[in-house]
């Protein structure tokens, strides 16, 4: 087991690296100057570039990624450009906040989608098949941006049931749990609508590749009811693909509801990665798609290490 994660840790460093490649030369193509952003219009030439030599601004670009690199390895992701923070203190200040939407978005998309999926399987062929892979479908091709807006048009513009956007009522006195659940459901529910359907699928095709092993039908044969066959026998053989899909939709979850939140306000990472890239505040949003892909990276590593627990053939050497 130690040898197996030591190897996907050791691999994972090329692709580390192309992110770090990527994120950093990505941004300084697009156009705007985070100097000139900062300064006030009246500023001499002089003084815009005594502030780009105090930020290594004035380097070339290849020493500015090496000097960054040689942060990153010490540890150190760098200084927000206009709040002089940490990156990495900016970064873990809305990181829980993007955690919380991720989790809870994944277990309404397993608490709607798996059942879906067993539904359609035990059904297979019906019209509670075709219906449920419809609807599967039609969430799985819905933006993520436009179902957004739909929701904060019905349920709170039109039927005033839920607030539109922020993680907390702005006139409360005190922040309380449900306050924060009130606004978490719209935004939630967005963000698992695509991955739902995406868990739905997986869970059909192979609870359906399941169902047909000899086992299975050793099992009806034995006079088991459907539900002790299904619940007990083949749902559990058919979760190492599920797990697989569950590991990757929280990783996507965790660095990819840039969208979600910007639409709800929510103040996550995703929320950050935009404001700072209208800044051109380059190590934020550098430190921010770096630290994106490490977990990423990490929650996939958790999933393969849960194949074992479900499946005991399974054992990593």
């Amino acid at each position: 087991m130690t040898r197996f994660i030591i190897g996907r840790l050791i691999s994972t460093i090329p692709v580390l690296l192309g992110v770090s490649l990527f994120a950093f030369f990505v941004l300084r193509l697009a156009p705007g100057d985070p100097v000139m952003m900062m300064m006030p219009a009246d500023s001499t030439q002089a003084e815009i570039e005594e502030l780009r030599r105090e930020l290594g601004l004035d380097q070339p670009v290849l020493v500015q990624y090496f000097a960054w690199l040689r942060q990153i390895l010490a540890g150190n992701f760098g200084t927000s450009l206009f709040t002089s923070q940490p990156v990495l203190s900016e970064i873990m200040s809305r990181f829980p906040n993007t955690l919380l939407l991720a989790v809870t978005a994944i277990i309404l998309a397993i608490v709607l989608g798996m059942p879906l999926g067993i539904i359609a399987a035990t059904r297979r062929g019906t019209a509670v098949d075709s219906a449920s892979m419809v609807t599967s479908v039609i969430g799985w091709s819905m933006p993520n941006f436009w179902l957004g807006l739909i929701l904060i048009m019905v349920f709170g513009v039109w039927l005033r049931w839920l607030p539109t956007g922020g993680m907390y009522d702005m006139m409360a006195i005190d922040r309380t749990v449900g306050d924060v659940a009130r606004h978490l459901i719209l935004p939630a529910l967005t963000l698992a609508t695509a991955h739902m359907a995406y868990i739905a699928r997986f869970t059909r095709s192979s609870l359906l590749e399941v169902l047909g092993q000899d086992y299975v039908r050793t099992a009806r044969a034995k006079g088991l009811s459907e539900w002790l066959v299904v619940m007990r026998h083949a749902l559990r053989n058919s979760l190492i693909p599920i797990i697989s899909v569950l590991g990757v939709s929280l990783g996507h979850l965790l660095g990819g509801a840039v969208i979600v939140e910007a639409v709800f306000s929510w103040p996550g990472l995703g929320t950050l990665l935009v404001q700072s890239i209208s800044n051109r505040d380059f190590p934020i949003v550098q430190g921010g798609m770096l630290f994106a892909a490490i977990v990423f990276i990490f929650s996939n590593l958790v999933a393969d290490l849960l194949y074992a627990a479900v499946d005991p053939r399974i054992r990593y050497g």
